[in-house]
């Protein structure tokens, strides 16, 4: 299936705002708002922003029989799956956490061949390993333990359980992106969402100290908010009307390239031939990806 270039533009943008994110988001929890409230919060913001911008498109409405997995959609892909992930950065470091969800694809292509949505030719899983490969080894290289020594913890298997869900997210929601647009169902999935989250942030949103927030602590909320999350839905839910769910799923791989890029440039890490090498096969796995034709069921 070929996708026209605006997609690989969306997906490239996702990659950036949320490789930025790995390094954003920790700097605000748990010092400053725990992983529940801080989520809560960005569930409401943009729950707004998108019902405010649904006012000047057309008019649509959900078929009964879609309402189901329209909320089983909003639990993977906005509820559990912001939970887990905030939760497990505030527990875990941005290293492990991106490692992690590089997992991602895989289990994409796990879910999406056990489900009989796709079938994968040689070129493709020899791209899916590239990919890994060149990840693995741009995350492993910033390790303290080194390549063979990571320590895992309760964070990350709350990262492990984001990558699940997120997965599952992106291989359910493709039918209902083919009925409805991508601005409809985010107005939706975040509604319903916020409704989930709320029982384990409520309590936060009151004892939480708001005015003692410094303003550049307010201007990384508000970019995991606007940039990390409204932006990034919309694109993804772009890409999923045009592309595979595997095609959206493996442009994660570059997640890593950018956090690690980010950390460059903020004098956090330095740039050396194993990540040269590394972001190298990171490429070349999503072109041979998406080089050849994948045969659909």
């Amino acid at each position: 299936m070929k996708s026209n270039p605006s997609v690989y533009w969306a997906l490239l943008m996702v990659s950036l705002l949320y490789g930025l994110n790995y390094i954003i988001a920790k700097d605000v929890m748990p010092l400053y708002l725990s992983s529940s409230t801080f989520i809560a919060l960005r569930l409401f913001v943009c729950t707004i922003l998108f019902w405010i911008i649904g006012i000047f498109f057309k008019k649509e409405r959900i078929h009964t029989n879609d309402i189901p997995l329209i909320i089983f959609c909003a639990f993977l892909g906005a509820a559990f799956n912001q939970l887990t992930f905030f939760k497990g950065l505030s527990l875990t470091t941005p290293i492990n956490a991106a490692l992690l969800m590089i997992l991602v694809p895989i289990l994409v292509f796990l879910f999406s061949t056990f489900f009989g949505k796709e079938k994968w030719i040689g070129i493709n899983l020899l791209g899916i390993i590239l990919g890994f490969v060149g990840a693995f080894l741009i995350i492993a290289s910033n390790s303290k333990g080194g390549v063979f020594n990571i320590r895992f913890s309760k964070g990350d298997f709350f990262i492990f359980l984001n990558a699940l869900s997120f997965a599952l997210y992106l291989v359910f929601s493709k039918p209902l992106i083919g009925k409805y647009s991508p601005l409809f169902l985010m107005k939706w999935f975040f509604l319903i969402a916020f409704f989930m989250v709320l029982p384990f942030a409520y309590s936060g949103l009151f004892t939480t100290e708001w005015q003692i927030i410094p303003n550049i602590i307010w201007i990384k909320i508000a970019y995991v908010i606007l940039g990390a999350t409204f932006s990034v839905y919309l694109l993804n839910a772009y890409a999923l009307s045009k592309a595979n769910p595997s095609l959206v799923g493996i442009f994660i791989y570059l997640q890593p390239v950018f956090a690690t890029l980010f950390s460059i440039l903020l004098k956090k890490d330095s740039l050396d031939k194993i990540k040269i090498i590394a972001a190298s096969l990171i490429f070349m796995g999503v072109y041979l990806v998406n080089k050849s034709k994948v045969v659909r069921s």
